[in-house]
C-alpha cells in the first residue's frame, strides 16, 4: 500500500490595507492544498486589477449622488416681476452649476481603468463632453444673472445640444445618462 504525506506551508496576505497582513495560515494536508487552490483562484481573480466595471460603478454612483441633489434643488419661483424671476432663476442655475462642477472633479479623480484604446477614447470623449457642458451651465449663470436672453438661449441650446447623456450611455454609465444628469 502507497501512502503519500503532503507538507506545505500556505500563507495568504490581504495587501488591501494601508498595512499587509496575515489572514490564514495552513501548515500541512489537505487542508493546505485547498488552501493554495482558493489563493490561486483569488489571485486570478484579482489578477484583472482595476477595470472598466469598477470604474462605471463608482462614476454611476457619483453621477446618482449628482442627479439626486439637482433633482433636489428647490424651482425657481416663476411668480412675480421680471427681475424677481432672473433672480430666482440665476440662483437656481449657480446650484446647478455648482453640482455638475463637483461632479466632474469627482469624475476626474477617479483611477483610469484597464480597458482597450476604444473605451478609453470613448471615456475621453464623455468626460470631454461633460466638461463642455460645465462650461454651458457657468454660461448660462451668467447670461440668466445679466439679463441676456440671446445668451440664455445660446447656452439652453448648447445644454440640449450637448452629446453628453448618449456618450454616457455608450460607455455604459447608466446614472450618467440618466434624464437630467448634467442637462438641464
Amino acid at each position: 500500500m502507497y501512502h503519500a504525506s503532503v507538507d506545505c506551508l500556505v500563507v495568504v496576505v490581504d495587501i488591501r490595507g494601508a498595512a499587509p497582513r496575515v489572514v490564514a495560515l495552513v501548515r500541512r494536508g489537505a487542508t493546505a492544498l485547498a488552501a493554495a487552490g482558493l489563493f490561486a483562484m483569488l489571485l486570478g481573480a484579482c489578477g484583472a486589477g482595476y477595470g472598466k466595471r469598477d470604474f462605471t460603478r463608482r462614476a454611476d454612483a457619483i453621477c446618482a449622488s449628482a442627479l439626486r441633489d439637482l433633482r433636489a434643488l428647490a424651482p425657481p419661483n416663476f411668480g412675480g416681476p421680471a427681475l424677481q424671476l432672473r433672480l430666482a432663476l440665476s440662483a437656481y442655475d449657480r446650484q446647478a452649476l455648482s453640482i455638475v462642477q463637483a461632479e466632474l472633479a469627482r469624475l476626474r479623480a477617479l483611477p483610469r481603468p484597464s480597458q482597450s484604446a476604444h473605451d478609453a477614447a470613448m471615456l475621453h470623449d464623455y468626460l470631454s463632453a461633460l466638461n463642455r457642458a460645465v462650461g454651458e451651465y457657468r454660461s448660462l449663470a451668467s447670461a440668466v444673472k445679466a439679463g441676456n436672453a440671446g445668451g440664455t438661449a445660446a447656452a439652453e441650446t448648447a445644454l440640449a445640444a450637448n452629446p453628453v447623456a448618449g456618450l454616457a450611455a455608450a460607455y455604459g454609465l447608466r446614472s450618467c445618462s440618466s434624464p437630467g444628469a448634467t442637462n438641464r
